[in-house]
């Protein structure tokens, strides 16, 4: 699938120039550095793409090929980790399928953004923990540990990993006085990894200050705003409902309820999904554009200043697309409200102390959950950040899991042939929605960084092009620049030259740049602009 899509270009995507700041200071100079304060502990995904660095140089391609293969390093995890808990490989190789299809995973899995990594590490501790958990093994409990440490310098989320597992391990063992030294330790010593980090970073030049230092970076003030800000909630759900469906095709009620009872619940889940559509219908129009990767024109920001500041010049959407989308969006409600009631389940599950088994699993996937939800609300309020689709991406390992306690009894399922061809079915569709769309945004920032190395190549300036966020963010990049009311606001000094997908008023268009979409079918362009009247 990769080869179709073609991940060579040295070039930046999205944020991942941030990242890759890092990686170059490391390969050109020996020295760890990130062009601004608020990016996440990053640090091992820096060293990590500097040894793909290392047989040649520098390069994005090479950064590329590092996420990529922390990706499939994350899906073979992913295999192994619903192997353990159900003991049934079709479920594990679907599973495995629906997350390396998901087109969020593929699209990051082809840029060098800290999603990929972050939850393909995640999945890795998980299947230690749960190995080692399960079998009372000190080894892989030791490994997952090792693992969240690690991640806990891609993204600071994976202390939250180790909350979690604290609770199951008390949960499974007990409280004594040596079961809660073996939960607080791990979490003790991964909060102090965090917070010593940012001290070096800081003693060390390399910030200037502690990321979230005070209470009231975390805890939003006024209450009302907080709630206002918690209403998104509702409009990320289906994102999970669409990501998990290919799955839940197969397993959803495969342990019940008793058939008397299938209708109700099937009503009742039908009842809650048309709510979440409606909501979603009313707020944000039938072809909504809620996420930051996934959109109605495919995969990725179309972070140019006519597109993503002035809102025009976008490609236009065929019914056939705006059909799929719609159902998309219909079978997510749908997947939402099933996991609404896995949760519930879940919960009430652990609450009342049944199948005492495997309630030390599900608190694990619960505590991870609930712990992760919450944090991104708090730190989206403090940061002033909207809740991206990608922050979603890093519930499915759990939510999987949780599914899997739930439906999945002595190992094996049962469920018509018809429901498995329905999973491979959705996951074919999803395949090729993954492939065309990570194909165009790699085409179409292909086409964008040949304008601006074309116009750079005839004596142009940086200073002098608006050539879109991660052009400017790239070469321009200055925590102390000031925005400016008549330009976009990626430090654009000048905007005599402007990259764009179509016309834009008082320029003349200088050149075009056509490239093929295979998701959208036909021709686009991107087009280099030079303002009228200028020398």
């Amino acid at each position: 699938m990769s080869a179709l899509v073609n991940p060579i270009g040295d070039f930046p995507l999205n944020d991942d120039w941030v990242y890759a700041y890092g990686v170059r200071s490391i390969v050109q100079g020996g020295r760890f550095e990130l062009p601004g304060t608020g990016a996440p502990d990053v640090i091992a995904q820096a060293y990590w793409g500097a040894l793909f660095c290392m047989p040649f140089g520098f390069s994005f391609t090479a950064l590329r090929f590092s996420t990529l293969t922390l990706g499939w390093a994350g899906l073979i995890a992913f295999y192994l980790l619903i192997q353990e808990v159900a003991g049934n490989r079709w479920l594990a190789l679907l599973g495995g399928l629906a997350l390396a299809t998901n087109p969020i995973y593929f699209g990051l899995a082809h840029t060098f953004m800290t999603e990929v990594p972050f939850v393909s590490l995640v999945i890795i501790a998980l299947w230690l923990f749960v190995r080692g958990l399960k079998r009372n093994a000190s080894v892989p409990l030791l490994a997952g540990i090792v693992i969240t440490l690690i991640a806990i310098l891609v993204r600071q989320f994976a202390l939250l990993l180790l909350l979690a597992f604290g609770v199951a391990y008390l949960v499974k063992n007990g409280v004594k006085w040596k079961t809660l030294a073996v939960a607080i330790i791990p979490l003790a010593f991964g909060a102090g990894v965090h917070v010593a980090y940012q001290h070096w970073m800081i003693v060390t030049g390399r910030k200037p200050y502690f990321e979230l230092a005070t209470l009231s970076d975390l805890i939003p003030i006024p209450f009302v705003t907080f709630i206002l800000y918690s209403l998104r909630i509702p409009a990320s759900l289906p994102y999970l409902g669409f990501f998990l469906a290919p799955f839940l095709a197969s397993v959803l009620f495969v342990a019940g309820p008793p058939p008397r009872h299938r209708r109700i619940v099937i009503c009742a889940l039908m009842s809650l999904a048309g709510l979440l559509l409606a909501g979603i219908y009313v707020t944000y129009g039938p072809i909504p554009e809620i996420g930051h990767i996934l959109t109605p024109s495919g995969l990725g920001p179309r972070s140019l200043r006519d597109t993503f500041v002035l809102r025009k010049n976008f490609p236009p959407i065929s019914a056939i697309m705006a059909i799929f989308w719609i159902c998309s969006i219909a079978i997510g409600s749908f997947g939402a409200a099933a996991l609404i009631m896995y949760f519930v389940r879940g919960v009430a599950r652990v609450v009342t102390g049944l199948h005492k088994d495997m309630v030390w699993l599900e608190s694990l996937t619960l505590v991870f959950v609930c712990a992760y939800a919450i944090s991104l609300l708090l730190m989206g309020f403090g940061l002033k950040t909207p809740l991206f689709d990608r922050y979603l991406l890093v519930f499915v390992p759990p939510l999987f899991i949780l599914v899997l306690i739930i439906e999945v009894r002595a190992g094996c399922i049962s469920e018509p042939r018809w429901r498995g061809a329905l999973s491979l079915g959705l996951i074919f569709i999803y395949a090729g929605v993954s492939v065309a769309a990570t194909h165009d945004y790699l085409a179409w920032n292909r086409m964008r960084w040949m304008a601006t190395r074309m116009l750079m190549e005839s004596g142009i300036s940086p200073t002098q092009i608006d050539g879109g966020y991660e052009f400017n963010g790239w070469y321009l990049s200055d925590p102390n620049y000031k925005r400016k009311a008549d330009k976009s606001w990626w430090w654009v000094n000048d905007d005599e030259y402007v990259i764009a997908s179509g016309p834009l008023s008082g320029y003349q268009e200088l050149q075009r740049f056509v490239f093929q979409r295979w998701l959208l079918f036909g021709n686009a362009s991107v087009v280099i602009l030079h303002r009228v009247g200028a020398i």
